[in-house]
């Protein structure tokens, strides 16, 4: 396998979700992910599932970071070993990039470029997102 399908896949839910706006967000998670799509992420995100991810997360922190752009590092995928080489993950590291330009999390703008350093991990089922964990250093 090469899987240059799932990873083109999630380079385009990665498109739709640098194009979309805070009031577009969940429009954008609507096209790739899976009905019982499953988000989970450090506190105080936790667990989510379906489109809830889209105001638990993405919502706000769009809000709070104009002319954010994703600075993909790493970009990769393969077969789980862990589940017996039975599904396939993508997997990306890097930083969002913004102006902290609104409260976010309690925590007060600064007006200047901000840095979220992430890891995501999307696990591809049946051509769409099934799963999604996003790791990142707030």
């Amino acid at each position: 396998m090469d899987f240059q399908a799932e990873k083109a896949l999630v380079l385009d839910h990665f498109a739709a979700l640098d194009r979309a706006g805070p009031e577009t967000v969940a429009d954008a998670l609507r096209i790739l992910v899976s009905a019982d799509y499953r988000w989970r992420g450090f506190a105080p995100f936790g667990e989510q599932n379906g489109l809830d991810i889209a105001d638990a997360f993405w919502k706000p922190f769009k809000s709070a970071m104009t002319a954010l752009q994703r600075r993909q590092d790493v970009f990769f995928a393969g077969l789980n070993e862990i589940d017996g080489f039975q599904t396939v993950w993508v997997c990306s590291m890097g930083h969002l990039m913004g102006l902290f330009d609104r409260p976010w999390l309690e925590i007060q703008p600064t007006g200047k470029v901000t840095f979220l350093r992430y890891a995501e991990f999307n696990r591809v089922e049946a051509g769409k997102i099934a799963e999604t964990a996003m790791f990142f250093d707030i």
